[in-house]
């Protein structure tokens, strides 16, 4: 029938038709079909992410013979936002979520967990916050840590105190002097702060007064006196 059918391996051939003694030749070059974007592949796969995290994604193409080639595609992503370039930027809700890569009728997946980062002590508050004191008394004060999220996290601080001392037991102790003073307390090797104010008055004098103050007493006259 004089029908060819083309191989797979693309070259330069020849066609030789023969009748006794008669021939006839052809010149025959197989050449492959252009390369059209057959696979995507997205990676990584998967990826676990803090809140608020950068990461940027790679796409890769690949033809009908297994060669990599450039694929333009368009994202479709829960839990944060992506770039055109592959970076995302991950949402401030934990939990797991999806990226897809879609290229005409190709996708490519990848599964993304996004996590809180973790716990870290992040503010300081002392209580009481502001404390009145008589010269020498003594009030109880503790400090409170809090993380990021304003969850209480347990501090080991240093307590620096005017007008007074903080003993062991966590008490501050007033001076000998009145005024107004401060009681701060600081996280080696952070800048964390936290203040209460104190207030130290001199103890207030009291007077007994005897009531009668003065009086004409008969012998053997019974007096009751009252004391104010």
């Amino acid at each position: 029938e004089g029908l060819f059918h083309a191989g797979q391996e693309p070259g330069k051939f020849e066609l030789t038709a023969t009748s006794g003694q008669i021939q006839g030749k052809a010149s025959l070059e197989l050449v492959l079909p252009p390369p059209v974007l057959t696979r995507l592949e997205l990676s990584p796969a998967a990826v676990k992410l803090q809140t608020g995290q950068k990461y940027t994604f790679q796409i890769q193409g690949a033809d009908q013979y297994g060669k990599t080639m450039p694929a333009k595609v368009q994202w479709q992503t829960t839990g944060g936002i992506m770039a055109a370039d592959g970076v995302f930027t991950a949402g401030e809700e934990p939990g797991k979520f999806e990226i897809v890569a879609v290229a005409g009728q190709l996708q490519a997946k990848a599964v993304l967990e996004i996590v809180q980062p973790p716990s870290v002590l992040s503010r300081l508050e002392i209580l009481p916050p502001s404390i009145k004191l008589q010269l020498g008394e003594k009030s109880a004060v503790r400090v409170q840590g809090y993380d990021q999220y304003g969850k209480p996290l347990p501090a080991s601080v240093q307590w620096q105190a005017t007008g007074g001392t903080i003993l062991e037991d966590g008490q501050f102790q007033a001076g000998d002097k009145p005024g107004k003073f401060e009681i701060v307390a600081t996280v080696a090797g952070s800048e964390l702060r936290a203040s209460a104010s104190v207030v130290i008055s001199a103890a207030t004098p009291y007077l007994l007064l005897v009531a009668p103050k003065a009086i004409a007493v008969a012998p053997g006259q019974k007096i009751r006196y009252e004391l104010a």
